[in-house]
């Protein structure tokens, strides 16, 4: 990789509490105000195969949860994110700010929730490369009304309640050993990006502005 690695800011949280729109929200407001920014994710090919077997072999794409051992489950999504970092940030990195829907400590949590062995993955972790990292705090049962209310997807298999919970339990995990900064994710998206904002004002952004 050739010049100065991009600095990284993450976004986690529960499914239903507003981590893609807020990590897309912030890119926005960094190149209005010059940054070089993006907004991304893993292509997660590793998981769409998984759901496409469990389509194919049990009638319900979601099956995984409840079919397939769960430490492969983590192992595939952890793979996702490994080919993400090597092509994404070991290549030609897009931006000189990356904004990431989910990271590190979602994979952590989904560990947990999953029942899954959680130390491997935060072993793995552990190197992947430093962020700044936010946590969208929700209570599950607002979470919850949020994804039935979602009018891109109906709410899945695998977002029940005690997923959610679970979740919740699992971040809490992530927390102890990767940084993360907490914002009230029932405050306006708005309100959410001046916060961002305002904490990542302090960074160097020299390097990244066009």
């Amino acid at each position: 990789m050739s010049g100065p690695a991009p600095r990284l800011l993450s976004f986690s949280g529960l499914d239903g509490s507003g981590k893609t729109t807020l990590s897309e929200a912030v890119a926005d407001a960094l190149r209005s105000a010059g940054v070089d920014a993006v907004s991304t994710r893993p292509d997660y090919h590793g998981i769409g195969a998984v759901r496409a077997y469990c389509e194919q072999r049990f009638g319900n794409r979601y099956a995984y949860d409840t079919e397939l051992d769960p430490d492969f489950y983590l192992s595939t999504l952890a793979a996702d994110w490994l080919v993400w970092i090597h092509e994404t940030l070991h290549g030609d990195p897009p931006a000189a700010v990356i904004c990431l829907d989910r990271y590190a400590p979602d994979l952590i949590a989904q560990a947990h929730r999953h029942r899954a062995r959680v130390e491997p993955i935060r072993d793995l972790v552990s190197s992947f490369p430093p962020a700044t990292s936010f946590l969208l705090d929700i209570a599950p049962t607002v979470a919850a009304g949020r994804l039935e209310r979602r009018s891109d997807s109906p709410r899945n298999d695998v977002e029940h309640d005690a997923a959610l919970v679970a979740m919740v339990e699992g971040f809490a995990i992530a927390e102890r050993s990767w940084p993360l900064q907490r914002l009230e994710a029932e405050r306006t998206v708005n309100e959410l990006v001046d916060a961002v904002m305002a904490t990542v004002q302090p960074l160097d952004f020299e390097l990244a502005v066009k």
